[in-house]
């Protein structure tokens, strides 16, 4: 009984002590108040909205109506010496900013305007029509409006307004909006490649801003850094005549309970928790600081909270369920997992228990770059302290990005890759995103986001 007691005492010391031990790994960023006006903006993006460049059939067409909406709306930026431009077939285009110090390393921007067209069965989901750019006293609605688009939209009115200025930069800044075709993308890269730039990083979309009390009742916001992207696996099931499309529905839910546990030893989760588990509460931040005895309970809530499931989970998406014309029903969904998933499909085969379903396809993305952006760097840095001046109370953590790019066009570049951008969630419009409806964002999250690139490029160049 002594010698019980006598363990409880050395254990209890230890959790206290390493509790006690964690310091916060956060700077100190005074936050700036007083940033320019973007009065056109929202208006802006809103008409961009209306202009579909979707991933369907119809895409080429709709991007060429985009290049020329934005050659109409941003005529300085294509009549300026300091600016050249390059495209590449109608969807990949890139901006080149030329600054005055050639031995300064580049820094490249990157946002697609391009979004998956939704499905059509969940378009009553939505508070408006996807492509409406309805703007109201609170939100700008549609399609692209909390992605690469609006992000796309922030690059220009940033750009416009330090060209305004006749502002001209000590490094030079490249604006790439790649499109959705691998040729275009190829010959981005091959330019770029000739071009023999190094930049000092890459900045890509990803990543967000978790509201305040949304990770962990956390009494700051979260800015989420994607220092890298998880491995994304499309699969094809292919289902029975007749019940086929309910017999898919189960397998998929059951496969959604079968996933492998959240990896405690990957590299960037314990760069989260170092950056994460000293602003948290003193139950929390005990359960962090203490992995040698508390890792399954760390396990419990890394797993059940929706962000850090998202990103540091294996994850299925959105099943798509067809039927062809023999009455047969295949699903179509994302598996997407923080490291290659060795041996998926005997997994499949295991985990899948009907005799008549059977795995019709597995597609990798192509996804070549598999290197960890470091967070001890001026890339990062810049990243993190430019949210802190201008996001109040906020901190900020790396992340494995869930998106996977197209990233056959970054292959050619040797540097860091990061994604993130300013878009504020709660949970509940963090389900929406997961479920890819109702795209919208505040008017006052726009505004942050204006303000985020605005001060991003004034502390790069």
């Amino acid at each position: 009984m002594v010698l019980l007691f006598f363990c409880f005492c050395i254990i209890s010391m230890l959790l206290l002590f390493n509790t006690a031990n964690l310091r916060s790994n956060q700077s100190n960023i005074q936050l700036i108040d007083s940033f320019p006006s973007f009065e056109k903006a929202t208006s802006r993006l809103a008409n961009a909205l209306r202009i579909p460049t979707t991933i369907d059939s119809t895409g080429q067409v709709g991007s060429l109506a985009f290049r020329q909406w934005v050659q109409q709306q941003y005529p300085l930026l294509f009549d300026n010496p300091n600016v050249s431009w390059q495209s590449f077939g109608q969807q990949s285009w890139v901006a080149k900013w030329i600054g005055r110090n050639s031995e300064l390393a580049p820094v490249v921007l990157v946002a697609s305007p391009f979004s998956e067209e939704p499905s059509l069965n969940d378009i009553p989901k939505w508070t408006y029509n996807p492509l409406l750019g309805k703007v109201d006293d609170n939100f700008i609605y549609g399609l692209g409006s909390r992605g690469g688009k609006a992000v796309m939209i922030a690059l220009l009115e940033v750009l416009e307004h330090y060209l305004s200025h006749d502002s001209l930069p000590d490094r030079t800044l490249y604006f790439a909006f790649p499109g959705e075709d691998s040729e275009e993308n190829k010959a981005l890269g091959n330019a770029l490649k000739q071009a023999n730039i190094q930049p000092e990083f890459i900045l890509n979309t990803g990543g967000l801003v978790c509201k305040k009390k949304s990770l962990w009742n956390l009494e700051k916001a979260v800015a989420m850094i994607g220092v890298c992207h998880q491995s994304v696996y499309k699969i094809k099931l292919d289902g029975p005549e007749g019940e086929g499309t309910q017999l898919l529905e189960q397998e998929v839910e059951q496969l959604k309970h079968s996933l492998p546990p959240i990896d405690l030893d990957h590299i960037v989760l314990q760069q989260f928790i170092k950056k994460i588990a000293p602003e948290l509460g003193f139950v929390k931040r005990m359960v962090f600081a203490n992995q040698w005895l508390l890792s399954n309970v760390q396990k419990n809530h890394l797993s059940h909270h929706p962000f850090t499931q998202y990103f540091f989970g294996t994850n299925l998406g959105t099943q798509q369920l067809v039927q062809d014309s023999l009455y047969r029903s295949m699903s179509t969904f994302n598996l997407s997992s923080t490291a290659p998933f060795m041996g998926l499909k005997q997994w499949l085969n295991v985990q899948i228990q009907h005799p008549q379903i059977q795995i019709i396809g597995i597609d990798k993305k192509e996804q070549r770059y598999s290197g960890y952006a470091p967070i001890d760097n001026f890339a990062y840095r810049i990243i993190e302290n430019t949210c802190k001046e201008v996001f109040p109370a906020l901190v900020s953590c790396p992340i494995i990005n869930r998106e996977a790019p197209l990233l056959a066009w970054q292959n050619s570049v040797d540097a860091a890759i990061y994604y993130f951008h300013p878009v504020v969630y709660d949970t509940h419009h963090f389900e929406l995103k997961k479920q890819g409806i109702d795209d919208k964002i505040r008017r006052e999250n726009y505004q942050k986001m204006l303000q985020f690139y605005y001060q991003l490029i004034l502390n790069i160049i």
